[in-house]
C-alpha cells in the first residue's frame, strides 16, 4: 500500500479490513494509526520499530493477529503493551 492510499483509508470511520496487506511502512502505519475504528492488519507478519510505534498509538481496536514475533526495541515494546 502506498501512503497516500494509507492517508485517504485512515479517513474512513468504522472499521477498516486491509488484512491482504503483507507489508507496512512506517508513513503507512503512521496515517494508519490516526483511524478511528477498528483496524485489521492480519496479512503483517512483521513491522519495523517506527511501524510498531505508530500502531501503537492507534485508538480502536488493532488486530495483528499474522505477526511471528516482536523485538525488545522500543515501538514493538509499545505496540506489545497495546495489544496485551
Amino acid at each position: 500500500m502506498d501512503d497516500a492510499a494509507a492517508e485517504e483509508l485512515a479517513k474512513h470511520e468504522g472499521s477498516l479490513d486491509l488484512s491482504g496487506l503483507t507489508s507496512l511502512s512506517d508513513a503507512a502505519a503512521q496515517a494508519l494509526a490516526q483511524h478511528k475504528g477498528d483496524l485489521w492488519l492480519n496479512g503483517l507478519t512483521s513491522l519495523s520499530d517506527a511501524a510498531a510505534q505508530a500502531l501503537a498509538q492507534h485508538k480502536g481496536y488493532l488486530y495483528l493477529s499474522g505477526l511471528t514475533s516482536l523485538s525488545d526495541s522500543p515501538g514493538h515494546v509499545a505496540l506489545a503493551q497495546k495489544l496485551a
